[in-house]
């Protein structure tokens, strides 16, 4: 298998309707690079760094969406986007998923800027026990409605734990926030909902294949698996066993 590591892809190449190729632009050699194939599988991601938090790598701007539009194939559900809690700051934390279920069983509570434990306005009885979808659109709608920090987030107030606790369930997020100077016993979480996958993208078959011949999709470009919401963890599994089938058929 001939592999091209530092390219980009641009675009697809259509021919009397079929897919047979693609345009990339090679970083390495700093040049256009032609690739023909009697069929193509789409696994560039979904568009989560067109957000501004995110804990995508920044390159995932939704560029196999629009190829594979520009090529004529069918999208689906695009406008379901799966967020999670993310950092916000110090900056150089931007993005970095804290884990924040841990953090709720071990009895964090989500505040805002008054310092007021919001989520049981929302979700009386459950509160922080609410699904991550839920937990995400209550922060927005604090945040929107002017109830976020300065900077514009959601604090994850941890600081009533014990040390010995927070050791226990979560060392390596503690030590994380450590090495930027914050100890979570001393200075809550600042949070924001963040991109982390797409639930839409390419419509394809039980193999993988677009409406396109010769097109296939898997992983974050492929749509319609999910539906609005997914697992956790499915995404993964959605990846391997889409991605073996589009493969295999491919």
């Amino acid at each position: 298998i001939e592999r091209a590591e530092q390219a980009v892809l641009v675009d697809l190449a259509v021919s009397a309707g079929r897919c047979g190729g693609a345009a990339a632009w090679d970083y390495d050699r700093g040049e256009w690079l032609a690739v023909s194939a009697p069929a193509v599988v789409l696994a560039s991601g979904g568009g989560s760094a067109l957000y501004l938090v995110h804990d995508n790598p920044p390159l995932i701007t939704g560029d196999g969406y629009a190829a594979a539009y520009r090529a004529g194939a069918s999208l689906v559900n695009l406008e379901m986007v799966d967020f999670q809690p993310l950092c916000v700051s110090p900056e150089k934390m931007r993005g970095f998923a804290p884990h924040p279920t841990g953090f709720i069983i071990m009895g964090s509570i989500f505040r805002n800027a008054s310092g007021e434990a919001f989520m049981e306005r929302y979700y009386p009885g459950i509160a922080e026990q609410a699904g991550r979808a839920e937990i995400c659109r209550a922060m927005a709608m604090e945040i929107r409605e002017g109830r976020g920090t300065p900077a514009g987030v959601i604090y994850l107030d941890s600081t009533p734990l014990p040390l010995e606790r927070i050791l226990k369930y979560a060392p390596h997020i503690y030590r994380q926030y450590k090495n930027h100077g914050i100890d979570l016993t001393e200075r809550p979480q600042e949070m924001a909902p963040g991109s982390h996958t797409w639930l839409g993208g390419v419509k394809i078959d039980v193999d993988g294949a677009a409406d396109v011949p010769g097109l296939f999709a898997a992983g974050d470009n492929a749509g319609g698996i999910h539906g609005a919401n997914r697992i956790g963890g499915s995404a993964l599994s959605a990846a391997m066993v889409f991605g073996s089938r589009a493969g295999k058929a491919a």
